[in-house]
């Protein structure tokens, strides 16, 4: 009898870690940020930074710790080490505003920090890379069970303090801010 050997043939990495740093110093710094002229990217309502360039101590101290665990990733997945900072943005999300489907081109790795995340302020969400051929071949009807493996998209929930690292070339968006009062706020970045 033949013994089968189940493989993957393909995996897309995704690093999660709760940060112990001074939320409240960047959640102050990008208050005072907010009231800089912003820009229109990825976001659907709200308000997104320009690229971030500061002194500002608890700021950079949150990109050298996000700068040391891409660079524990790149090695734990087989890419090259020695990444680093392209660029970083705050987002604001008010209530209704949300991110459409993107990615992040010229970058490895790419991620997003959660500095303030009221309830019912919506998650990150990402894409399969197959997700085309997947909604349409494997749609709900034909799953019997949706898992990493069989789901055209997977979610993660949105947490204060919570740093999530993946590929730059994997398509994410993030849901509509559901609270009427308060705003979501994150930092997204790109590592080279």
């Amino acid at each position: 009898m033949s013994k089968i050997k189940k493989h993957t043939a393909f995996v897309t990495p995704l690093l999660s870690v709760d940060l112990d740093i001074d939320n409240n110093a960047i959640l102050a710094f990008c208050k005072q940020q907010s009231k800089l002229e912003g820009r229109v990217e990825t976001n659907v309502g709200g308000w997104q930074s320009k690229d971030i360039q500061t002194n500002n101590v608890a700021y950079n101290e949150l990109l050298s710790k996000i700068t040391s665990y891409a660079n524990e990733m790149a090695n734990d997945i087989g890419l090259k080490d020695g990444l680093r900072m392209g660029n970083s943005w705050i987002n604001i999300n008010g209530y209704r505003d949300f991110n459409e489907v993107h990615k992040h081109p010229s970058s490895i790795l790419s991620g997003v920090y959660y500095v303030s995340v009221p309830k019912d302020s919506g998650r990150i969400v990402f894409q399969n890379p197959a997700y085309e051929s997947m909604i349409y071949d494997w749609s709900p009807e034909k799953v019997k069970d949706f898992t990493t493996h069989t789901s055209a998209k997977w979610f993660y929930e949105a947490l204060v303090g919570r740093l999530y690292i993946f590929p730059s070339w994997l398509n994410h968006y993030v849901e509509s801010n559901l609270n009427k009062k308060e705003k979501r706020i994150s930092i997204s970045f790109n590592l080279l």
